[in-house]
Protein backbone atom coordinates (compact mmCIF):
# COMPACT_ATOMS: atom_id res chain seq x y z
CA UNK A 1 0.00 0.00 0.00
CA UNK A 2 2.45 2.54 0.71
CA UNK A 3 4.52 1.63 -2.57
CA UNK A 4 1.15 2.90 -3.99
CA UNK A 5 1.07 5.79 -2.39
CA UNK A 6 4.82 6.52 -2.80
CA UNK A 7 4.66 5.95 -7.08
CA UNK A 8 1.19 8.37 -7.19
CA UNK A 9 3.56 11.14 -5.69
CA UNK A 10 6.19 10.19 -8.16
CA UNK A 11 4.01 10.40 -10.79
CA UNK A 12 2.13 13.45 -9.90
CA UNK A 13 5.27 15.42 -9.81
CA UNK A 14 6.65 14.31 -12.82
CA UNK A 15 3.47 14.83 -14.59
CA UNK A 16 3.68 18.74 -13.54
CA UNK A 17 -0.07 18.64 -13.39
CA UNK A 18 -1.33 22.03 -11.34
CA UNK A 19 -4.71 20.39 -10.64
CA UNK A 20 -2.93 16.94 -9.07
CA UNK A 21 -5.06 16.72 -5.81
CA UNK A 22 -2.19 14.79 -3.28
CA UNK A 23 -4.72 15.05 -0.39
CA UNK A 24 -7.04 12.91 -1.87
CA UNK A 25 -4.58 10.58 -3.29
CA UNK A 26 -4.15 10.01 -0.05
CA UNK A 27 -7.65 9.88 1.68
CA UNK A 28 -8.68 7.50 -1.11
CA UNK A 29 -6.19 4.93 -1.12
CA UNK A 30 -4.57 5.28 2.24
CA UNK A 31 -7.85 5.53 4.06
CA UNK A 32 -9.60 2.74 2.46
CA UNK A 33 -6.70 0.28 2.78
CA UNK A 34 -6.19 1.04 6.29
CA UNK A 35 -10.12 0.29 6.80
CA UNK A 36 -9.77 -2.70 5.45
CA UNK A 37 -6.78 -3.97 7.09
CA UNK A 38 -4.72 -4.16 3.82
CA UNK A 39 -1.94 -1.97 5.85
CA UNK A 40 1.73 -3.85 5.84
CA UNK A 41 4.69 -2.58 7.58
CA UNK A 42 7.82 -3.75 6.15
CA UNK A 43 11.56 -2.40 6.94
CA UNK A 44 13.85 -0.46 4.49
CA UNK A 45 16.16 -3.20 1.90
CA UNK A 46 17.85 -0.44 -0.14
CA UNK A 47 19.53 -3.75 -1.96
CA UNK A 48 16.21 -4.28 -3.37
CA UNK A 49 15.85 -1.14 -4.99
CA UNK A 50 19.57 -1.50 -6.47
CA UNK A 51 18.35 -4.97 -7.54
CA UNK A 52 15.28 -3.63 -9.27
CA UNK A 53 17.45 -0.63 -10.92
CA UNK A 54 19.99 -3.35 -12.40
CA UNK A 55 16.87 -5.59 -13.66
CA UNK A 56 14.84 -2.35 -15.47
CA UNK A 57 18.20 -1.69 -16.90
CA UNK A 58 18.60 -5.28 -18.28
CA UNK A 59 14.88 -5.70 -19.45
CA UNK A 60 15.16 -2.18 -21.66
CA UNK A 61 18.71 -3.86 -23.07
CA UNK A 62 16.85 -7.17 -24.09
CA UNK A 63 13.66 -4.95 -25.00
CA UNK A 64 14.39 -4.72 -28.74
CA UNK A 65 16.04 -7.81 -29.38
CA UNK A 66 12.32 -9.07 -27.33
CA UNK A 67 10.23 -6.91 -30.39
CA UNK A 68 7.89 -8.69 -32.37
CA UNK A 69 5.48 -7.45 -35.00
CA UNK A 70 1.91 -9.40 -35.26
CA UNK A 71 -1.31 -8.12 -37.06
CA UNK A 72 -3.46 -9.54 -34.52
CA UNK A 73 -2.35 -6.79 -32.18
CA UNK A 74 -3.86 -3.68 -34.58
CA UNK A 75 -7.29 -3.70 -32.62
CA UNK A 76 -9.25 -0.55 -30.73
CA UNK A 77 -9.76 -2.48 -27.47
CA UNK A 78 -6.95 -3.92 -25.29
CA UNK A 79 -8.48 -6.15 -21.77
CA UNK A 80 -6.01 -6.17 -19.10
CA UNK A 81 -7.51 -9.44 -17.58
CA UNK A 82 -6.56 -9.95 -13.78
CA UNK A 83 -8.50 -13.51 -13.74
CA UNK A 84 -11.15 -13.69 -15.66
CA UNK A 85 -11.31 -15.79 -18.52
CA UNK A 86 -10.14 -13.91 -22.38
CA UNK A 87 -13.33 -14.92 -23.86
CA UNK A 88 -15.82 -13.90 -20.64
CA UNK A 89 -14.27 -10.70 -20.87
CA UNK A 90 -14.20 -10.14 -25.11
CA UNK A 91 -17.82 -10.71 -24.97
CA UNK A 92 -18.68 -8.29 -21.80
CA UNK A 93 -16.72 -5.67 -23.85
CA UNK A 94 -18.73 -6.30 -26.99
CA UNK A 95 -21.79 -6.16 -25.40
CA UNK A 96 -21.45 -2.50 -24.02
CA UNK A 97 -19.30 -0.89 -27.17
CA UNK A 98 -20.76 -2.44 -30.10
CA UNK A 99 -17.74 -3.81 -31.08
CA UNK A 100 -16.92 -7.06 -32.57
CA UNK A 101 -15.25 -10.00 -30.13
CA UNK A 102 -12.75 -10.37 -32.96
CA UNK A 103 -11.59 -6.48 -32.02
CA UNK A 104 -10.68 -6.93 -28.77
CA UNK A 105 -7.25 -8.07 -27.63
CA UNK A 106 -7.43 -9.42 -23.96
CA UNK A 107 -3.71 -9.74 -21.90
CA UNK A 108 -3.26 -11.82 -19.24
CA UNK A 109 -1.15 -10.45 -16.17
CA UNK A 110 1.53 -12.96 -16.99
CA UNK A 111 1.13 -13.17 -20.73
CA UNK A 112 4.39 -11.52 -21.05
CA UNK A 113 8.10 -13.18 -20.13
CA UNK A 114 10.94 -10.26 -20.42
CA UNK A 115 13.55 -13.37 -20.23
CA UNK A 116 12.06 -15.77 -22.78
CA UNK A 117 8.61 -14.06 -24.52
CA UNK A 118 8.24 -10.98 -26.74
CA UNK A 119 7.03 -7.63 -26.55
CA UNK A 120 4.32 -6.93 -29.45
CA UNK A 121 3.50 -4.02 -31.41
CA UNK A 122 1.75 -3.25 -34.64
CA UNK A 123 3.41 0.12 -35.19
CA UNK A 124 6.19 2.15 -33.66
CA UNK A 125 6.52 5.41 -34.24
CA UNK A 126 8.71 8.33 -32.47
CA UNK A 127 5.86 8.91 -30.26
CA UNK A 128 6.34 5.19 -28.86
CA UNK A 129 9.98 5.90 -28.38
CA UNK A 130 9.04 8.63 -26.22
CA UNK A 131 6.80 7.51 -24.13
CA UNK A 132 9.09 4.26 -23.32
CA UNK A 133 12.32 6.81 -22.22
CA UNK A 134 9.50 8.53 -20.13
CA UNK A 135 8.43 4.96 -18.44
CA UNK A 136 11.67 3.58 -18.25
CA UNK A 137 13.49 7.17 -16.63
CA UNK A 138 9.93 7.39 -14.35
CA UNK A 139 10.91 3.44 -12.78
CA UNK A 140 14.45 4.62 -12.55
CA UNK A 141 13.83 7.47 -10.06
CA UNK A 142 11.11 5.51 -8.48
CA UNK A 143 13.33 2.64 -7.65
CA UNK A 144 16.30 4.81 -6.76
CA UNK A 145 14.06 7.01 -4.05
CA UNK A 146 12.43 3.70 -2.84
CA UNK A 147 15.67 3.46 -1.56
CA UNK A 148 15.51 6.40 1.27
CA UNK A 149 11.71 4.91 2.15
CA UNK A 150 11.20 3.47 5.50
CA UNK A 151 9.01 0.74 3.56
CA UNK A 152 10.21 -1.96 1.13
CA UNK A 153 8.35 -1.69 -2.47
CA UNK A 154 7.39 -5.31 -3.36
CA UNK A 155 9.46 -6.46 -6.16
CA UNK A 156 7.46 -8.36 -8.33
CA UNK A 157 4.32 -6.99 -9.00
CA UNK A 158 6.33 -3.79 -9.75
CA UNK A 159 8.35 -5.32 -12.30
CA UNK A 160 4.84 -6.99 -13.44
CA UNK A 161 3.68 -3.05 -13.74
CA UNK A 162 6.73 -2.02 -15.74
CA UNK A 163 6.38 -4.71 -18.54
CA UNK A 164 2.50 -4.15 -18.79
CA UNK A 165 3.13 -0.60 -19.02
CA UNK A 166 5.47 -1.34 -21.92
CA UNK A 167 3.56 -3.69 -23.63
CA UNK A 168 0.23 -0.96 -23.27
CA UNK A 169 2.90 1.88 -24.65
CA UNK A 170 3.35 -0.72 -27.57
CA UNK A 171 -0.10 -0.92 -28.51
CA UNK A 172 -0.77 2.79 -28.23
CA UNK A 173 -2.66 4.12 -30.85
CA UNK A 174 -5.01 6.90 -31.59
CA UNK A 175 -8.50 5.85 -30.54
CA UNK A 176 -7.67 2.55 -28.82
CA UNK A 177 -9.11 1.98 -25.54
CA UNK A 178 -7.84 0.18 -22.79
CA UNK A 179 -9.85 -1.95 -20.10
CA UNK A 180 -9.18 -2.71 -16.44
CA UNK A 181 -10.27 -5.39 -14.44
CA UNK A 182 -10.00 -5.66 -10.33
CA UNK A 183 -8.38 -2.63 -8.96
CA UNK A 184 -7.57 -4.75 -5.69
CA UNK A 185 -4.60 -5.12 -7.43
CA UNK A 186 -1.95 -2.99 -6.93
CA UNK A 187 -1.12 -4.10 -10.37
CA UNK A 188 -3.92 -3.51 -12.29
CA UNK A 189 -4.49 0.07 -10.59
CA UNK A 190 -1.19 1.58 -10.99
CA UNK A 191 -1.58 0.63 -14.75
CA UNK A 192 -4.54 2.41 -15.08
CA UNK A 193 -3.34 4.89 -13.05
CA UNK A 194 -0.02 5.58 -15.51
CA UNK A 195 -1.46 5.35 -18.87
CA UNK A 196 -4.48 7.57 -18.03
CA UNK A 197 -2.47 9.93 -15.89
CA UNK A 198 0.83 10.17 -17.51
CA UNK A 199 0.55 8.99 -20.93
CA UNK A 200 -3.40 10.34 -21.72
CA UNK A 201 -4.60 7.10 -22.62
CA UNK A 202 -8.13 6.42 -22.49
CA UNK A 203 -8.42 4.10 -19.91
CA UNK A 204 -11.83 2.25 -18.36
CA UNK A 205 -12.04 0.57 -15.29
CA UNK A 206 -14.04 -2.21 -14.65
CA UNK A 207 -16.09 -2.60 -10.93
CA UNK A 208 -17.01 -6.32 -11.55
CA UNK A 209 -20.05 -7.80 -9.42
CA UNK A 210 -17.56 -7.24 -6.15
CA UNK A 211 -18.71 -4.57 -3.71
CA UNK A 212 -16.76 -1.70 -4.25
CA UNK A 213 -15.92 -1.42 -0.44
CA UNK A 214 -12.70 -3.42 0.07
CA UNK A 215 -11.68 -4.96 -3.95
CA UNK A 216 -12.01 -1.28 -5.25
CA UNK A 217 -10.12 0.34 -2.47
CA UNK A 218 -7.11 1.94 -4.77
CA UNK A 219 -10.02 4.14 -7.05
CA UNK A 220 -8.64 7.74 -7.32
CA UNK A 221 -8.43 7.53 -11.02
CA UNK A 222 -9.28 11.38 -12.26
CA UNK A 223 -8.33 10.58 -15.80
CA UNK A 224 -10.06 7.27 -16.56
CA UNK A 225 -13.97 6.08 -17.04
CA UNK A 226 -15.15 3.64 -14.20
CA UNK A 227 -18.27 1.28 -15.60
CA UNK A 228 -20.07 -0.60 -12.92
CA UNK A 229 -21.46 -3.48 -13.32
CA UNK A 230 -24.34 -3.76 -11.05
CA UNK A 231 -27.18 -1.19 -9.70
CA UNK A 232 -25.92 -1.70 -5.65
CA UNK A 233 -23.09 0.10 -6.83
CA UNK A 234 -24.80 3.07 -7.61
CA UNK A 235 -25.07 3.17 -3.80
CA UNK A 236 -21.71 2.81 -2.48
CA UNK A 237 -20.46 5.26 -5.41
CA UNK A 238 -22.76 7.48 -3.94
CA UNK A 239 -21.12 7.61 -0.31
CA UNK A 240 -17.36 6.51 -1.64
CA UNK A 241 -17.14 9.64 -4.00
CA UNK A 242 -18.50 11.99 -1.39
CA UNK A 243 -15.96 11.50 0.76
CA UNK A 244 -13.31 11.62 -1.88
CA UNK A 245 -12.51 7.90 -1.83
CA UNK A 246 -13.58 7.36 -5.07
CA UNK A 247 -12.04 9.68 -8.03
CA UNK A 248 -12.90 9.37 -11.76
CA UNK A 249 -13.53 11.31 -14.78
CA UNK A 250 -17.37 9.52 -15.68
CA UNK A 251 -19.34 6.80 -14.01
CA UNK A 252 -22.22 4.33 -16.54
CA UNK A 253 -23.75 1.61 -15.71
CA UNK A 254 -23.01 -1.51 -18.27
CA UNK A 255 -24.02 -4.64 -16.61
CA UNK A 256 -22.59 -8.03 -15.04
CA UNK A 257 -19.27 -9.36 -16.34
CA UNK A 258 -20.95 -12.64 -16.91
CA UNK A 259 -22.93 -11.53 -19.38
CA UNK A 260 -21.80 -14.02 -21.92
CA UNK A 261 -23.56 -16.44 -19.51
CA UNK A 262 -26.77 -14.16 -18.30
CA UNK A 263 -27.53 -13.34 -21.89
CA UNK A 264 -28.11 -16.94 -22.86
CA UNK A 265 -30.12 -18.33 -19.50
CA UNK A 266 -32.44 -20.52 -21.13
CA UNK A 267 -34.71 -22.11 -18.11
CA UNK A 268 -36.18 -19.08 -16.06
CA UNK A 269 -39.03 -20.80 -14.58
CA UNK A 270 -39.12 -20.96 -10.92
CA UNK A 271 -38.79 -24.81 -8.77
CA UNK A 272 -37.78 -23.66 -5.71
CA UNK A 273 -38.77 -22.16 -2.57
CA UNK A 274 -35.12 -21.36 -1.22
CA UNK A 275 -32.02 -21.56 -2.78
CA UNK A 276 -28.77 -21.86 -0.32
CA UNK A 277 -25.25 -20.64 -1.69
CA UNK A 278 -22.63 -22.23 -0.02
CA UNK A 279 -19.25 -20.26 -0.49
CA UNK A 280 -16.80 -23.01 0.77
CA UNK A 281 -16.85 -21.85 4.06
CA UNK A 282 -15.38 -25.61 5.52
CA UNK A 283 -12.66 -25.12 3.53
CA UNK A 284 -11.59 -21.79 3.95
CA UNK A 285 -9.10 -20.20 6.67
CA UNK A 286 -10.15 -17.82 9.53
CA UNK A 287 -8.94 -15.21 6.63
CA UNK A 288 -11.33 -16.48 3.91
CA UNK A 289 -8.87 -17.51 1.57
CA UNK A 290 -9.29 -21.80 0.29
CA UNK A 291 -7.02 -23.60 2.41
CA UNK A 292 -4.09 -25.57 0.22
CA UNK A 293 -3.95 -28.33 2.48
CA UNK A 294 -5.85 -30.75 0.97
CA UNK A 295 -5.59 -33.44 4.39
CA UNK A 296 -6.61 -30.07 6.24
CA UNK A 297 -10.20 -29.47 4.48
CA UNK A 298 -10.45 -33.84 4.54
CA UNK A 299 -10.70 -34.16 8.28
CA UNK A 300 -12.48 -31.30 8.65
CA UNK A 301 -10.19 -29.43 10.57
CA UNK A 302 -11.83 -25.81 9.81
CA UNK A 303 -15.28 -26.17 10.99
CA UNK A 304 -14.44 -24.50 13.90
CA UNK A 305 -13.99 -20.94 12.14
CA UNK A 306 -16.51 -18.54 12.35
CA UNK A 307 -17.28 -18.09 9.30
CA UNK A 308 -18.57 -21.44 9.13
CA UNK A 309 -20.28 -21.48 12.45
CA UNK A 310 -22.37 -18.25 10.73
CA UNK A 311 -23.10 -20.45 7.75
CA UNK A 312 -23.98 -23.52 10.05
CA UNK A 313 -25.66 -22.10 12.39
CA UNK A 314 -27.39 -19.09 11.35
CA UNK A 315 -28.15 -20.21 7.46
CA UNK A 316 -28.64 -23.74 7.23
CA UNK A 317 -30.10 -24.21 10.39
CA UNK A 318 -32.51 -21.15 10.05
CA UNK A 319 -33.34 -22.44 6.22
CA UNK A 320 -34.05 -26.33 7.07
CA UNK A 321 -36.17 -24.92 10.20
CA UNK A 322 -38.40 -22.95 7.82
CA UNK A 323 -38.40 -26.09 5.27
CA UNK A 324 -39.84 -28.54 8.48
CA UNK A 325 -42.41 -25.74 9.52
CA UNK A 326 -43.28 -24.13 5.90
CA UNK A 327 -43.11 -27.23 3.96
CA UNK A 328 -40.21 -25.35 1.76
CA UNK A 329 -38.73 -26.85 -1.17
CA UNK A 330 -35.22 -25.92 -0.63
CA UNK A 331 -31.88 -26.40 -3.07
CA UNK A 332 -28.13 -26.01 -2.28
CA UNK A 333 -25.85 -24.98 -4.71
CA UNK A 334 -22.40 -25.81 -3.64
CA UNK A 335 -19.22 -23.62 -4.41
CA UNK A 336 -17.23 -24.18 -7.20
CA UNK A 337 -14.31 -25.39 -5.09
CA UNK A 338 -17.01 -27.76 -3.58
CA UNK A 339 -17.39 -29.17 -6.49
CA UNK A 340 -13.69 -29.28 -7.27
CA UNK A 341 -12.80 -31.24 -4.34
CA UNK A 342 -15.51 -33.24 -4.60
CA UNK A 343 -14.48 -34.78 -8.45
CA UNK A 344 -10.69 -34.04 -7.59
CA UNK A 345 -10.24 -35.60 -4.18
CA UNK A 346 -13.32 -37.10 -2.93
CA UNK A 347 -14.00 -35.07 -0.46
CA UNK A 348 -17.75 -33.20 0.49
CA UNK A 349 -19.06 -30.89 2.67
CA UNK A 350 -19.44 -31.87 6.41
CA UNK A 351 -23.25 -30.74 6.21
CA UNK A 352 -24.11 -33.56 3.44
CA UNK A 353 -26.00 -35.90 5.71
CA UNK A 354 -27.74 -33.00 7.86
CA UNK A 355 -29.08 -31.89 3.83
CA UNK A 356 -29.77 -35.91 3.25
CA UNK A 357 -31.86 -36.28 5.84
CA UNK A 358 -33.74 -32.98 5.27
CA UNK A 359 -34.75 -33.92 1.61
CA UNK A 360 -33.00 -31.00 0.40
CA UNK A 361 -31.91 -31.21 -3.62
CA UNK A 362 -28.18 -31.01 -3.64
CA UNK A 363 -27.03 -30.03 -6.78
CA UNK A 364 -23.54 -30.84 -8.04
CA UNK A 365 -24.06 -31.40 -11.78
CA UNK A 366 -20.70 -29.12 -12.76
CA UNK A 367 -23.17 -26.00 -14.09
CA UNK A 368 -22.35 -22.83 -13.45
CA UNK A 369 -24.49 -21.31 -10.62
CA UNK A 370 -25.44 -18.55 -12.54
CA UNK A 371 -27.90 -20.53 -14.62
CA UNK A 372 -29.95 -21.80 -11.13
CA UNK A 373 -30.44 -17.73 -10.76
CA UNK A 374 -34.06 -17.72 -11.32
CA UNK A 375 -34.89 -21.24 -9.91
CA UNK A 376 -35.76 -19.98 -6.31
CA UNK A 377 -38.30 -17.55 -5.21
CA UNK A 378 -35.45 -16.12 -2.64
CA UNK A 379 -32.02 -16.93 -2.42
CA UNK A 380 -29.22 -16.75 0.78
CA UNK A 381 -25.71 -17.04 1.69
CA UNK A 382 -23.24 -16.36 4.06
CA UNK A 383 -21.11 -14.18 1.61
CA UNK A 384 -21.44 -15.01 -2.30
CA UNK A 385 -21.44 -12.41 -5.14
CA UNK A 386 -24.77 -14.51 -6.60
CA UNK A 387 -26.51 -12.77 -3.95
CA UNK A 388 -25.76 -9.23 -5.46
CA UNK A 389 -26.42 -10.31 -9.09
CA UNK A 390 -29.76 -11.39 -7.49
CA UNK A 391 -30.14 -7.99 -6.73
CA UNK A 392 -29.20 -6.86 -10.15
CA UNK A 393 -31.85 -8.44 -11.49
CA UNK A 394 -34.48 -7.61 -9.43
CA UNK A 395 -34.80 -11.04 -7.38
CA UNK A 396 -35.13 -11.61 -3.49
CA UNK A 397 -31.59 -12.35 -2.07
CA UNK A 398 -29.99 -12.00 1.39
CA UNK A 399 -26.23 -12.12 2.98
CA UNK A 400 -25.14 -11.82 6.40
CA UNK A 401 -24.10 -8.12 7.34
CA UNK A 402 -21.50 -8.86 9.72
CA UNK A 403 -22.63 -5.96 12.02
CA UNK A 404 -21.90 -6.30 15.60
CA UNK A 405 -19.08 -9.05 14.38
CA UNK A 406 -16.59 -6.07 12.83
CA UNK A 407 -13.82 -7.40 15.30
CA UNK A 408 -14.86 -11.33 14.17
CA UNK A 409 -15.54 -10.85 10.65
CA UNK A 410 -14.12 -9.01 7.73
CA UNK A 411 -16.34 -8.86 4.68
CA UNK A 412 -15.72 -7.70 0.99
CA UNK A 413 -18.58 -4.77 1.69
CA UNK A 414 -20.06 -2.63 4.55
CA UNK A 415 -23.34 -2.99 5.08
CA UNK A 416 -23.82 0.65 5.98
CA UNK A 417 -22.75 1.78 1.99
CA UNK A 418 -25.61 -0.30 0.34
CA UNK A 419 -28.35 2.17 0.51
CA UNK A 420 -31.37 0.75 0.40
CA UNK A 421 -30.14 -2.73 -0.47
CA UNK A 422 -29.14 -2.45 3.29
CA UNK A 423 -32.59 -4.59 3.78
CA UNK A 424 -31.47 -7.65 2.21
CA UNK A 425 -28.71 -7.97 4.82
CA UNK A 426 -29.42 -10.00 7.82
CA UNK A 427 -27.79 -9.34 11.02
CA UNK A 428 -28.56 -12.91 12.84
CA UNK A 429 -30.32 -15.48 12.85
CA UNK A 430 -33.82 -13.90 14.23
CA UNK A 431 -33.26 -11.64 11.52
CA UNK A 432 -32.96 -14.12 8.79
CA UNK A 433 -35.67 -15.51 9.99
CA UNK A 434 -37.88 -13.10 9.44
CA UNK A 435 -37.25 -11.78 6.35
CA UNK A 436 -37.71 -15.24 4.76
CA UNK A 437 -40.57 -15.81 6.30
CA UNK A 438 -42.32 -12.25 5.03
CA UNK A 439 -40.36 -12.81 1.65
CA UNK A 440 -42.35 -16.08 1.30
CA UNK A 441 -45.71 -14.70 2.59
CA UNK A 442 -45.65 -12.18 -0.19
CA UNK A 443 -45.22 -14.87 -3.15
CA UNK A 444 -47.97 -17.08 -1.35
CA UNK A 445 -50.31 -13.67 -1.55
CA UNK A 446 -49.34 -13.60 -5.34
Amino acid sequence: MYAVLFLIKILNFFSFKKNSNSRAIIKSVYLRARITNNDVDNTRDPSLALKMIYRINLYLFKFFRKLKKSPTMDKHHVAFSFGNPPEMISSFIAKYTDEKEENIFVMDKNIIYANSGYYYYDRISIHTLISIFKLYLFFQLAWFFSMFKKKKTNVGWMINVFELALQAILLSKQKRKFYFFFSLYESSYLLCYILSSFFKEECIMISSNSPMFRPMRYSYLPDANLKLCSVFQYEEYTFFSKNDWMKYKSIELWGPEESKYYDNIDDKQVKYDVAIYSSAEWARNEFYWRERDIEKIRRHELTSTFIYKIFDEMVLDTVLDLKRRMNLQVVFFPHPFERQLASNYQIFPPYMEKLKNMGVEFVNDGENSIKTIYQSKVAVAECSTIIMDRWNLGLDAYVFSGAGYEKKFKTDFDYRYLGKYQQYCYNDKADLREKLEACLVKYMKN
